[in-house]
């Protein structure tokens, strides 16, 4: 367990019936499947339970002499975040960030991606509420690493995300992390919209749909905090990376789309390698070609400094594929959010296609969030 100091250890004991539900809810979530192990049912409730009890109510943070000042700041920033994610966003308004946790490590997790060496399809893993998943999630690296190297003896093209927060779908109330919160404005603004996103909408077995539905609301949702902000230059800042931004993810998808051309193609296993050794290396070029014509696209070189495989561009596409979908519809619905999360939420009754079907507009390249500028 971490260490607690006198607050949270008081705090403990007024949250032992929380846990015994936190306890209960990794129960159903994790032995629902038959390949997933009591070793790792246990991993993840011992964790879980750990980071419920490091939580400590913000507010009194904020009034603690003992806060450090920068932690403090972002705090009180979270605090206004949180609240316009309700009264503006229209985003659920319970408990959720507003209390925070130290984990004392970089990450809260570290998830599992694995795709067969031809397909940009991601291997899934099924759990009695989420329903079927693309990814497995570990609390250490080691393990994560361990459970990695084993899907590498399958052939699978495998990835390791680092993962800074994830959402209990409305369970129980998440905290802030210290994985997260010293984050620059923008950032921290999207990752509470989109975790709460998931709380809003969240369809049983659809990972695709689910964050990509989260990925947009954060989208809209940070441009619209920036607007409410009546500052300007902050306005124009984010504006600008946001493009540079979109770019980028626009190029991979791309790649995406040429990977999965190649796959679908009568070729031998021999050349469809050499093809997609090919159509990495003509990534690369093109990469190198946008870092020339603005050195602001530099900022992602790190992406490119680990190797590329299917499971890396299957992670992108689980976040970004449908976005402009969700664009497409908010624009229909005139920027209103309201009418924007009624059509979303009809979705859910559809089928795995028929979402997709209902989410194939056509929208602008316009370089801004579509509806922003909507209340």
């Amino acid at each position: 367990m971490m260490r607690l100091n006198g607050i949270q250890k008081q705090q403990v004991q007024h949250r032992l019936p929380a846990l015994v539900r936190a306890a209960v809810l990794c129960l159903c979530l994790i032995t629902a499947s038959g390949c997933v192990s009591p070793s790792y049912y246990a991993h993840v409730s011992f964790h879980h339970l750990d980071v419920m009890a490091a939580r400590q109510p913000v507010e009194r943070l904020i009034a603690s002499p003992g806060t450090p000042d920068d932690l403090r700041e972002k705090l009180i920033l979270s605090r206004e975040i949180r609240r316009f994610a309700s009264d503006e966003l229209l985003l659920p308004d319970n408990g959720s960030y507003t209390a925070y946790a130290d984990l004392e490590r970089p990450y809260l997790m570290w998830t599992v991606v694995a795709t067969p060496e031809f397909s940009l399809t991601p291997v899934t893993w099924d759990f009695l509420f989420a329903g079927r998943l693309s990814y497995r999630g570990f609390y250490t690296r080691e393990k994560a690493d361990s459970f990695a190297e084993a899907q590498r003896a399958m052939g699978r093209d495998v990835t390791i995300a680092e993962v800074p927060a994830y959402s209990t779908l409305g369970w129980f109330d998440d905290p802030l992390l210290s994985s997260f919160i010293h984050w620059p404005e923008a950032e921290l603004a999207a990752l509470i919209f989109h975790e709460l996103a998931h709380q809003k909408l969240y369809v049983r077995g659809d990972t695709e749909f689910n964050e990509s539905f989260a990925e947009a609301v954060a989208d809209i949702g940070v441009a619209r905090w920036f607007l409410s902000r009546n500052d300007p230059e902050s306005t124009t800042h984010y504006r600008e990376n946001k493009a540079v931004y979109d770019r980028f993810i626009r190029l991979l998808l791309e790649t995406a789309n040429a990977l999965t051309a190649l796959y679908e193609t009568a070729l031998t296993d021999v050349e469809k390698r050499r093809g997609k050794a090919a159509v990495f290396d003509a990534l690369k070029e093109r990469y190198a070609r946008l870092k020339k014509e603005d050195t602001r696209f530099k900022r992602f070189d790190r992406w490119f400094s680990l190797p590329m495989n299917n499971a890396r561009f299957a992670l992108l596409s689980t976040y970004h594929g449908l976005v402009p979908g969700f664009y497409g519809l908010l624009d229909q619905c005139g920027g209103d959010l309201a009418r924007f999360y009624e059509k979303t939420e009809a979705l859910e009754a559809l089928s795995h296609d028929g979402r997709r079907a209902a989410l194939n507009f056509k929208i602008p390249d316009s370089g801004t969030v579509p509806g922003g500028r909507h209340r």
